[in-house]
């Protein structure tokens, strides 16, 4: 009598069924790379957009705030508090009345290093309080290198909060302590000034 061999058997099935399986994911993974493709388009044309229509901006950096909970006396009093600066940008104000700008800007870093950063931001307004002034709150996605980083350009998410007098706007950012990290050691806060050209 023949014994019965189960074994090959199982392996074609497991190979059946990988491939049926397969299906869905290469279908899936397919759908995923045209929706970044799609988004990546639009990202660009609103980009584009914002450089070829906007209206012109000039930053001018000028204060960093080491928070105590991180940095010592000394470390506070070794730092650079006057982040100096300069940079330009374009933003335009959509029907909605939100605001989307491109920037790049060079300011001397906590280390009195150069630090560029170059990026996209969005910010929503309120309406005017008194006579001019409103208040915006946002986030911005950007581009940067520091001299501690070795100049190797990395990505930043980060929040902006923002009070708006007439055609100068005085902005700020937060970047939070991050646990592990080996060169930030506190919070940190970062305030600049635009003007609308």
């Amino acid at each position: 009598m023949r014994r019965f061999s189960f074994r090959p058997r199982l392996w074609t099935l497991i190979y059946v069924v990988s491939g049926v399986a397969r299906f869905p994911a290469e279908s899936c993974a397919a759908e995923l790379t045209r929706w970044a493709a799609t988004r990546l388009s639009e990202a660009k044309a609103h980009m584009l957009h914002i450089a070829r229509e906007g209206v012109r901006d000039l930053y001018i950096s000028g204060y960093v705030w080491h928070a105590p909970d991180g940095f010592t006396r000394e470390d506070r009093g070794r730092l650079n508090a006057y982040a100096y600066g300069a940079g330009f940008g374009k933003r335009r104000i959509d029907a909605n009345g939100r605001e989307s700008l491109i920037y790049a800007l060079v300011f001397s870093d906590s280390h009195y290093d150069p630090q560029p950063i170059a990026g996209y931001a969005r910010q929503w307004f309120t309406q005017p309080i008194a006579s001019s002034v409103s208040l915006g709150a946002g986030y911005t996605v950007a581009l940067s290198t520091r001299s501690d980083g070795w100049y190797i350009p990395f990505p930043i998410i980060l929040p902006l909060a923002t009070v708006r007098f007439s055609r100068f706007s005085l902005m700020t950012t937060g970047l939070p302590r991050i646990p592990g990290a080996v060169n930030i050691k506190g919070s940190v806060v970062f305030v600049w000034g635009r003007y609308e050209l």
